[in-house]
């Protein structure tokens, strides 16, 4: 191989080589910045899911504390109820 036919292939492989190794780094860039954006946006969809479930877990709180309360009243009822109707057997 002469020094004119290697010069044509290093220029061939330099020419063909160097554009593709650029376009595959755009391409790898590009696939990083889209990446980097849907954790970002699944961090802030992560976010949003847990303040969700920390006020449910409030409101939860306040529900069960309201329903001891309803529980406590209806066994009250309950024993009037059952106090009535003995009197109402006895006579």
């Amino acid at each position: 191989m002469d020094v004119q036919t290697f010069q044509i292939v290093i220029s061939v492989i330099v020419g063909t080589l160097i554009p593709a190794l650029g376009t595959f780094i755009v391409l790898v860039i590009n696939s990083l910045k889209k990446y980097k954006l849907a954790i970002i946006t699944a961090k802030k969809g992560n976010e949003e899911l847990v303040a969700k479930i920390e006020k449910l877990n409030e409101e939860n709180e306040k529900l069960t504390e309201e329903n001891a309360v309803l529980q406590d009243k209806i066994k009250k009822l309950q024993a009037q109820v059952d106090e009535l109707n003995k009197k109402l057997i006895e006579e």
